[in-house]
């Protein structure tokens, strides 16, 4: 029995550990994007005028409310207002949905935090995906880097030598001088850029996002006691680690397709405003 309390103090002291690293990189780059996405319609609206960025921005809008919607109907919540594409209001938004706040019971609470997160794990999906498309041997270096690098499942100074590492290394890779002179890069940057956009979280996704920190901690829990009592033949822990270095990998380059977006925006508002 002592090996067993042993174990699930253990198992407790990982899970939190992933579950506040998790949450924190999910909070802090949804601020960020989300700050870039409103500086960056700010400066399309005073450019080129709010027609055109709903024009830009309606396949886009449409996609991410209406994951926020099929969440919505999943997790049971009651819709109250839908606006799929609309012009940017006064706070750069192009639609919303707004649900009844008031949830009686968890398994819409849990809702919350899917509604909010959806459009965001879309897009780094839709980035990883187009990553692969369009400049495949790049996906391919970043993956070889991740598994160099991210090999342990201890959770010590190590592994986070190796987690920084990886992500060094995956910047480096991605911004190679031979993708730079690849003109599918920049096809990529471009979609990219749009994606994440589109897919960025506002002010009430964030909300739900930052309630969501049970949710992660029981999943990642799961997975853990399943690794502790050898239940599966999988090291979960080892896909937990790498995925949350390619994570934060990706969403470090989105930063930086962020900021090019948003010199571009600022560049154009200069031109034409």
């Amino acid at each position: 029995m002592k090996i067993d309390y042993i174990t699930e103090i253990a198992v407790l002291s990982r899970t939190l550990i992933e579950a506040i690293y998790f949450t924190i990189i999910l909070v802090v780059f949804s601020f960020i994007l989300g700050g870039f996405k409103n500086f960056i319609i700010g400066n399309l609206k005073s450019s080129i005028g709010k027609k055109a960025v709903m024009v830009i921005g309606a396949l886009g809008s449409t996609f991410h409310q209406f994951l926020h919607v099929f969440m919505a109907v999943v997790f049971a919540h009651r819709i109250e207002d839908i606006k799929l594409l609309q012009e940017p209001d006064k706070n750069n938004m192009l639609g919303y949905v707004k649900c009844f706040d008031k949830n009686e019971n968890f398994y819409q609470r849990t809702g919350d935090f899917f509604i909010g997160i959806m459009p965001f794990l879309w897009g780094i999906l839709a980035i990883f995906i187009g990553v692969k498309v369009i400049i495949p041997g790049t996906l391919q270096n970043i993956l070889k880097v991740v598994y160099q690098n991210a090999n342990s499942i201890t959770l010590d100074f190590g592994t986070l030598n190796g987690i920084i590492n990886s992500n060094k290394c995956m910047l480096e890779t991605f911004f190679d001088v031979s993708n730079v002179a690849n003109p599918h890069f920049f096809i990529f940057i471009f979609v990219a850029g749009y994606i994440f956009l589109s897919m960025s979280p506002d002010k009430g996704d964030i909300r739900c996002v930052m309630r969501g920190f049970s949710i992660i901690f029981i999943i990642l829990m799961v997975f853990n006691f399943i690794d502790a009592f050898d239940v599966s033949k999988y090291t979960f822990a080892l896909y937990i680690i790498r995925a949350g270095v390619l994570t934060l990998g990706f969403l470090e380059i989105s930063i930086v397709i962020a900021l090019i977006s948003a010199i571009i925006s600022l560049i154009l508002m200069i031109a034409l405003g």
